[in-house]
């Protein structure tokens, strides 16, 4: 097992308010009246201010796969879908998991201004959640870029409480693999992570794949679908 504490790059703020703007629901930036605009700035400003990220990446070799588990050394994944996806690729080498986090200092800024300015509040909160994404993007392409030294094939990042795969039983694997709370994070019992603006995720790394992610073997219809039911014949 290999692990690495990662240094996030928080990205620039036009990034930031590209992200946030579709978060809050708005297709675009030319939709937005000016006074929601200072809003979402200020939003904005206040989580880059407050920001603390903190990130940590661990790899494990591939075991085994089940038809309902992907796992490695200390590490067990329980999702059928996903295995379902792990048995069509070709020599899987290892899983790679990793943790991100904003820390505690957004959480309670959101909740002393939900008390007395909740649109306050719900902006940070957008501008937050968008961050995290942004910066679980930015360590998946160095997990990517890793991987192809190796000349291997990523799968998408995969979190718990996504696909079918159940937030509490992810969270429990992922929190004691990974020792997130190295980096501030605590896992309820439930699964909740805590900070919230959190992200864990894990990665499939193989000689080849069919496809990123599970959707395409998937009719279910989901929000979060990244390819069409159907559209591989692996």
């Amino acid at each position: 097992m290999n692990t690495m504490k990662l240094e996030p790059t928080v990205p620039r703020p036009e990034d930031l308010l590209a992200h946030t703007i579709s978060r809050l629901g708005y297709p675009g930036p030319d939709v937005v009246s000016e006074r929601i605009a200072a809003q979402i700035n200020e939003g904005l400003a206040a989580c880059l201010r407050l920001a603390r990220p903190r990130a940590i990446c661990r790899s494990t070799a591939f075991t085994g796969l089940g038809k309902t588990a992907i796992c490695g050394e200390n590490l067990c994944l329980e999702t059928v879908n996903w295995s379902r996806l792990a048995a069509r690729m070709s020599a899987i080498q290892e899983i790679t998991c990793f943790a991100v986090t904003l820390g505690w200092a957004i959480d309670e800024e959101i909740s002393r201004l939900g008390k007395s300015a909740m649109l306050q509040a719900l902006m940070l909160d957008a501008a937050a959640s968008a961050l995290a994404d942004l910066l679980a993007d930015q360590i998946q392409r160095q997990i990517n870029g890793l991987h192809r030294q190796q000349g291997w094939q990523s799968s998408a990042r995969f979190s718990p409480g996504y696909c079918d795969w159940p937030v509490k039983k992810g969270q429990q694997a992922l929190a004691p693999f990974l020792q997130t709370s190295s980096i501030g994070i605590d896992v309820s019992a439930s699964g909740l992570m805590i900070p919230r603006k959190s992200v864990t995720a894990a990665v499939i790394a193989a000689e080849t794949m069919p496809a990123v992610s599970p959707c395409f073997l998937c009719a279910r219809d989901c929000a979060h679908r990244r390819a069409p039911y159907g559209n591989s014949k692996s």
